[in-house]
């Protein structure tokens, strides 16, 4: 089958780091090892050009819209939209209708939005310009919520490499415990909330706390946060970079994460991140206790736990937990997340499978 997913640069990017680039580099590449003739289709581009990224799997640039979006039909078997910039939603939906068979086009929702003025937009422009093809979820939210007016809704956990999968005997025991934030240096990841838990339970010689992260240069609070962490004495510091996606990027969190007992994300909002946040999946594969919050679908995913605390008291909810925690606590809710990770499938091979389903 030959696949191409369709998108603005930026939010469809292969070297990119993030949750949106993450999900879709997986599932192509899963299905061109399996295969498939996958192709990424970018326009707002720099430059016309065509890289080979491993047999089977390429990105195809194109400067304008026009030119992209005219490169699909005869070409592909299916294609799967992204992310379109707001001004060429339209066309798409009559080009799609005009020269897309009726299975070929699907649409993979990555959010969901805060507004019920713009879900409804997404409803509406899906239901315009689907015929046959499937409408994808990402959270049990989303298909609860957009399952109302599209009749081909489906669901699919993001998807996370074998590798981070553990079993109760693998991950390591650890003491102290490790407790590890790990993500970007950004408002919306409330960090300055991870430093004021992480300051005030640095005298517990039970807990080592770490933070893992990437800073953006071109953001002033980032780049503050960054230097103040990196000449902290009180806080360990370890600075990602920011180089863009590698086979190494994923070894190394994948690595962070075998070795982290106990991880800690508090979410407030999830709008600028996939609507299940690949963090927290890729936690739970590693077998981390994840101190988060019950925020979209999190809580439905997770499972009941001990961990998840209140988004309205957060920081002082999660020093409790930290200042209470037991190693019996911590191996309860490894073996616990080794059972959910078995019901919930979404190991990467796994997850490619049941996504070419959808477009059979």
């Amino acid at each position: 089958m030959k696949i191409a997913f369709f998108g603005q640069s930026g939010f469809l990017d292969y070297f990119r780091i993030g949750g949106f680039q993450s999900f879709v580099r997986r599932i192509a590449g899963e299905l061109a090892v399996s295969g498939d003739e996958v192709d990424y289709v970018i326009y707002s581009a720099k430059e016309n050009r065509e890289q080979v990224i491993s047999p089977n799997l390429r990105c195809r640039y194109f400067r304008g819209f026009p030119e992209a979006v005219t490169s699909l039909p005869g070409r592909y078997d299916r294609v799967i939209k992204v992310w379109l910039r707001r001004s060429d939603r339209l066309s798409f939906i009559f080009f799609c209708r005009k020269f897309l068979a009726p299975s070929a086009y699907h649409y993979l929702c990555l959010i969901y939005p805060e507004s019920g003025l713009k879900r409804r937009f997404i409803a509406m422009e899906a239901g315009l310009s689907l015929k046959e093809g499937k409408f994808i979820c990402v959270s049990p939210r989303q298909l609860l919520e957009f399952g109302k007016s599209i009749k081909n809704c489906v669901y699919l956990l993001p998807p996370v490499p074998h590798s981070f999968f553990l079993e109760p005997s693998a991950k390591p025991q650890n003491h102290p415990l490790r407790v590890r934030f790990i993500g970007m240096l950004t408002a919306d990841k409330f960090i300055e909330e991870i430093i004021d838990i992480f300051t005030s339970l640095e005298d517990r010689n039970d807990l080592d706390f770490c933070i893992y992260a990437i800073h953006d240069p071109e953001n002033k609070k980032s780049l503050q946060v960054h230097n103040r962490l990196k000449h902290s004495s009180r806080i360990r510091y370890v600075d990602i970079g920011n180089q863009g996606f590698t086979p190494e990027t994923d070894e190394s969190v994948r690595q962070a994460l075998k070795e982290t007992d106990i991880f800690i994300q508090p979410y407030r909002t999830l709008v600028n991140t996939l609507d299940m946040p690949l963090l927290l999946l890729e936690a739970m594969a590693s077998l981390c206790a994840v101190v988060t919050t019950p925020l979209g679908s999190i809580a439905q995913v997770y499972g009941e736990s001990k961990f998840t605390v209140s988004s309205d008291n957060f920081k002082e909810d999660a020093k409790k937990l930290l200042e209470g925690i037991d190693y019996a606590d911590l191996l309860a809710e490894r073996q616990r997340l080794w059972q959910r990770n078995k019901e919930l499938k979404f190991d990467a091979g796994n997850s490619a499978r049941q996504f070419k389903s959808f477009l059979a």
